[in-house]
């Protein structure tokens, strides 16, 4: 069976209930598949439309009017009002992709569940909420679904290049807030390395998780590959501590250790010699290694031309551009436009 792409939107509500990282632990724990892309956008309007209109494209044949409820419900939520709603899109490579995706998620309707809606909690079982009439507040008016999720890759791929348009040439941090005093908003970065992606764990989103809980709004992530130049530029300054800190006390041990194993007093000058290069190769071969730890590639042992080439292991989540290398071929080709789009 060949590779497929799919994705998992989270919704303006599961947003603003802070449980993006809820949302995140259960696809990475529960399915075997690579997550190689996310970001967090606003949809404009087009978007919206575009995005509603494939719900009746694509709609069941079996269920003719899923669609339909589907198409209003993006209509009515996503929409931009007095400012626009923030969605959080994480994209999925491998065999199978959009049935367990799928599956994780959760059915909207009971004829579509499948084994994994019997044995264990969806997402939609842990997420999903009845919302009730305001002026009825006994009166339940339609479900949250939390997150929504394409049945098949030909609804993927279609769907990603509408959302691809709308992410394309926009500022990756959203700034959809106006704040009363907005001089005393700041914004900061948070790095989840790499021996958390290795695995399949809830560790990366259950970090996220942690943060939503201060009240803290997320406005950008990705995932992202450091390359080795990008390593030893962001980790710079890095180096010359070690050098400081580490550097003499190395230098020193060394010494030490070959006046015992030698049984002699080195020359003062000697010892110097020593102490300055043993400490500098030291504290260097340390950062290398946290060059390492980033990137999966040595600095020594990668070639020049090779330095600018995305990381060999790494997943590194930041405010960025939703892929960190070229756009898959599936999702190259003519945008969308207007409230429709190519396929």
């Amino acid at each position: 069976m060949s590779e497929e792409l799919s994705y998992v939107l989270a919704t303006p509500y599961t947003l603003a209930k802070s449980r993006t990282g809820g949302v995140l632990s259960r696809l990475l724990s529960r399915v075997d598949l690579e997550l190689i892309g996310a970001q967090i956008f606003t949809p404009d309007r087009k978007t919206v439309e575009a995005y509603a209109e494939s719900m009746v494209r694509f709609t069941n044949p079996r269920k003719p009017g899923s669609g339909k409820l589907l198409s209003d419900y993006i209509l009515k939520n996503m929409m931009p009002e007095e400012r626009p709603h923030r969605v959080a899109l994480f994209l999925f490579r491998g065999q199978d992709a959009c049935r367990k995706l799928t599956d994780v998620t959760g059915a909207l309707f009971p004829e579509n569940r499948s084994i994994e809606s019997i044995t264990g909690e969806t997402i939609r079982d842990t997420y999903a909420d009845l919302i009730y009439s305001k002026e009825e507040p006994d009166t339940p008016i339609y479900i949250e679904p939390a997150v929504l999720t394409p049945p098949r890759e030909e609804v993927a791929i279609h769907n990603l290049k509408i959302f691809l348009r709308a992410i394309e040439g926009v500022d990756n941090v959203v700034q959809n807030m106006v704040y009363p005093n907005p001089e005393k908003i700041e914004k900061t970065l948070v790095i989840i390395k790499p021996d958390n992606w290795r695995y399949p764990s809830s560790r990366p989103g259950t970090i996220l998780d942690m943060f939503s809980r201060t009240g803290l709004r997320i406005v950008g992530c990705k995932i992202y590959q450091m390359s080795v130049n990008e390593g030893l530029e962001f980790y710079g300054a890095v180096e010359e501590a070690l050098k400081a800190k580490l550097g003499p006390n190395m230098g020193q041990k060394a010494v030490e250790y070959l006046e015992q194993k030698f049984d002699m007093v080195l020359p003062e000058e000697s010892a110097a010699v020593i102490k300055h290069q043993f400490g500098d190769a030291f504290a260097y071969d340390q950062f290398c290694k946290i060059v390492e730890f980033m990137t999966g590639r040595k600095p020594k042992e990668c070639p020049l031309e090779e330095r600018d080439a995305p990381g060999e292991r790494t997943r590194w989540t930041r405010y960025g551009r939703f892929w960190d290398r070229p756009i898959p071929p599936k999702l190259r080709g003519e945008r969308c436009a207007g409230n429709s789009a190519t396929t």
